[in-house]
């Protein structure tokens, strides 16, 4: 496929473009660390949208498509991985920060000097 690109990085492209709706530069600048020029930016992006049969009237439209997937099956993979990564290590994070689950909030009283303004 593309040799220079993992799955994840192929996956955030996707998700970038189809979920969130950002330019091809954008992605381009932000996600593969390529420059992209004001004229004439985010062909490599293209390039990878192009393989997977993604066209311009698919920008942002993951969310609104109909039950019967519209995207080739690939697209649907590296989505769902990206997905299910992206959980657990939300997941793991929360279990290194709060290996417990104890209550994140705390009550504090604060005596606080009231009228020192007039005194000034």
């Amino acid at each position: 496929m593309f040799k220079n690109y993992d799955d994840y990085t192929l996956a955030l492209v996707l998700k970038a473009y189809l979920f969130h709706g950002k330019s091809h530069r954008s992605i381009q600048k932000e996600i593969l660390n390529i420059p992209a020029p004001a004229r004439g930016g985010g062909f490599k992006v293209m390039e990878i949208l192009h393989f997977f049969n993604i066209k311009g009237e698919h920008k942002s439209t993951y969310y609104n498509r109909v039950s019967e997937s519209i995207f080739d099956e690939r697209v649907e993979h590296l989505l769902k991985e990206l997905s299910e990564a992206e959980e657990m290590a939300e997941k793991d994070l929360e279990n290194n920060i709060n290996p417990k689950g104890l209550d994140t909030s705390k009550k504090r009283f604060i005596a606080t000097r009231v009228y020192q303004n007039k005194l000034r």
